[in-house]
């Protein structure tokens, strides 16, 4: 049966908080377009006025993306795999894999090169975002998504180690 029979099929809400005026206002013209259902408005409701739970979730999912990330940095570290270790409020890494560009085999172009190597990771089994999606201002940035369960990151980055190697 579709989630829909379920009244779940539009199960979505989102929340924008912002000091701009002008994107507040921009915002708000457009939302009558675009509004969530009313069970996601009272579900969301009866969540957030439950305050133990919460201040328990946001404890608990704060402790697990934090267990996550170091994880994710120890593995890369222990493969010697470079990423970047500012930010710290996010759900993925930035690996610097500029070093594994194979720009001799695409005449020095560094995004076909990055391009390249993408699709040797997805020929790897590695579904790994490029830096060029996100408008990186370098070449050889690829987005890791950390916040999955520890097999399946310790499986990604050894993946990525296999792709590297060859």
């Amino acid at each position: 049966m579709p989630l829909q029979d379920f009244g779940a099929g539009s199960m979505r809400l989102g929340c924008i908080i912002s000091e701009n005026e002008d994107f507040t206002k921009a915002t708000r013209a457009i939302c009558r377009f675009s509004s969530p259902s009313q069970f996601s408005m009272d579900l969301t409701a009866k969540f957030l006025e439950d305050q133990d739970f919460v201040t328990n979730f946001l404890h608990k999912l704060h402790h697990c993306l934090l267990q996550s990330r170091l994880l994710a940095e120890d593995l890369l570290a222990r493969k010697g795999i470079s990423y970047s270790p500012y930010g710290d409020a996010g759900l993925f890494l930035w690996l610097d894999l500029s070093s594994h560009l194979p720009l001799h085999e695409i005449n020095g172009d560094g995004w076909a090169a990055q391009r390249l190597l993408s699709r040797r990771f997805s020929e790897g089994s590695v579904i790994i975002s490029t830096g060029e999606e996100y408008r990186a201002p370098n070449k050889g940035r690829f987005r890791l998504v950390f916040c999955v369960d520890p097999d399946t990151l310790k499986e990604g980055v050894e993946r990525i180690s296999r792709v590297l190697a060859n």
